[in-house]
């Protein structure tokens, strides 16, 4: 008997939300996979969703908040001991008429500059995003919808005939 083909990783999205040069980072809270660690607010794509839509809904529940999309960022495979991952990062400007961001789902909120980010303890499938965000991305006006559609194309095509929606549980 052959084994079992791997499970699709989950996808998850994550935003870079930037202010006056400085990005928001989110303490993972007690009693969550990864607790003590910062992380990139975001969360799970459900059955059915694209990762924009998702990446919308996250930060309404957890933070309170509506961002525009600057651009989207290459995806993130990872690997945990629990299971794998493929984040879908997003660079976002809170949107116009937005309240600011309050931990609702978080011990707490940070605004740092990208720089300063190595001075903390980052979920493992933020390290890569990071290392996006320091390259710097050319172009980033011209490809703001491009990439976006690409991720959502990426989605579509790659994980959601696969994805049976038994994720993780606990997010």
């Amino acid at each position: 008997m052959s084994p079992a083909p791997p499970k699709p990783p989950t996808p998850v999205v994550c935003a870079i939300i930037e202010h006056e040069g400085r990005c928001l980072i989110a303490l993972r809270p007690e009693g969550k996979r990864l607790s003590g660690f910062w992380e990139f607010p975001g969360g799970k794509i459900e059955k059915g969703e694209s990762p924009v839509a998702a990446l919308h809904r996250e930060l309404t529940e957890e933070l309170g908040c509506r961002v525009e999309i600057i651009t989207a960022g290459p995806p993130v495979p990872h690997t945990y001991e629990w299971g794998r991952i493929l984040l879908f990062p997003f660079r976002c400007r809170l949107a116009n008429g937005s309240p600011q961001p309050t931990a609702h789902e978080h011990s707490a909120l940070s605004w740092q500059p990208v720089a300063a980010l190595g001075q903390f303890s980052l979920a493992p499938a933020d390290l890569p995003v990071v290392s996006w965000l320091r390259r710097g991305p050319a172009n980033l006006a011209a490809k703001t919808g491009r990439l976006a559609e690409a991720q959502d194309k990426i989605w579509d095509d790659a994980l959601a005939d696969q994805w049976l929606g038994d994720e993780l549980s606990s997010s």
